[in-house]
């Protein structure tokens, strides 16, 4: 998969597919200011182990160097009973980040890790017929970690939600991941992934 950070068409793109409907009863929003302050915090914990200043922020917010994330992510849903209920039993991924650094070549510094946390987001349920035609959204929680380098693996305080839309018919098929932040009453998204598949 590919995650892109705080591009803006993408993400609003994704919340349009949404219609409307937020999270947990929350709505979504794209809060710059809030957006500005969540990647800082990372580039706080990246400061301590690497001599960048704004490794997140030069790319994200002042739009001054690339950052390429590629990763991979594994996820599994078992039936729980009933004729359309689902359980997320596992999820979790590994990003890596490659910064693009003006007149310098490309080096590979840190890796984001993802771990599915226990929530009442992990029921997946179908109830009726009409809902078979319809969009199905899951958005597990994740807790994250920073590893730098083998440096550090620091636990970060926000969790994130990854939003996705399943439509079941005529054949299962799955949109990119939208990540948010809870804060406050509203969820803030910071970026999405897409997926590709694997050739063997």
């Amino acid at each position: 998969m590919t995650v892109h950070f705080n591009e803006r068409i993408g993400i609003q793109k994704l919340v349009n597919e949404l219609d409307g409907r937020g999270i947990n009863g929350f709505n979504i929003n794209y809060d710059t200011i809030e957006i500005s302050k969540f990647f800082k915090q990372y580039d706080v914990i990246i400061k301590k182990y690497l001599n960048y200043n704004n490794y997140y922020a030069s790319a994200t917010i002042e739009n001054n160097d690339m950052l390429e994330t590629t990763g991979i992510t594994t996820f599994i849903v078992e039936k729980v009973g009933g004729i359309q209920n689902y359980q997320i039993v596992s999820a979790e991924g590994e990003i890596r980040h490659r910064k693009k650094i003006k007149g310098t070549e490309t080096e590979e510094k840190l890796v984001t890790k993802f771990q599915k946390i226990i929530s009442q987001n992990d029921k997946i349920s179908i109830n009726n017929f009409d809902q078979l035609f319809n969009k199905v959204i899951i958005s597990p929680k994740f807790s994250q970690s920073l590893v730098i380098n083998g440096k550090g693996n620091e636990l970060l305080e926000e969790y994130l939600y990854g939003v996705t839309i399943i439509n079941t018919l005529p054949y299962p098929r799955y949109t990119s991941t939208l990540y948010l932040f809870l804060k406050g009453n509203e969820f803030i998204p910071i970026g999405y992934s897409e997926y590709y598949q694997k050739n063997d």
